[in-house]
């Protein structure tokens, strides 16, 4: 399934649940861990890298959350298209 979010737009909620793979087709995203009430930026994201893929093995909540810095199209897949 193809997604579209606009920047700043939380695309996965650090501790909630979900079991979708996200590819990106186009655009940037931050991956923000919270810790003592602060949000550390993990990684930057962009074209051609995945993330999710986490919640498909270990079925667990989310671990961090993924916010558009841009504009962004995604591929969503889901456990049974993996």
């Amino acid at each position: 399934e193809k997604c579209t979010f606009e920047a700043g737009e939380t695309i996965v909620r650090e501790g909630s649940t979900g079991a979708w793979l996200y590819i990106i087709i186009d655009g940037n995203v931050s991956v923000l861990k919270s810790a003592l009430g602060k949000s550390t930026e993990l990684a930057r994201l962009q074209s051609g890298d995945a993330f999710g893929e986490m919640s498909l093995i270990d079925q667990e909540l989310r671990s961090a959350s993924v916010i558009a810095e841009t504009a962004c199209v995604l591929l969503r897949l889901s456990e049974n298209a993996c």
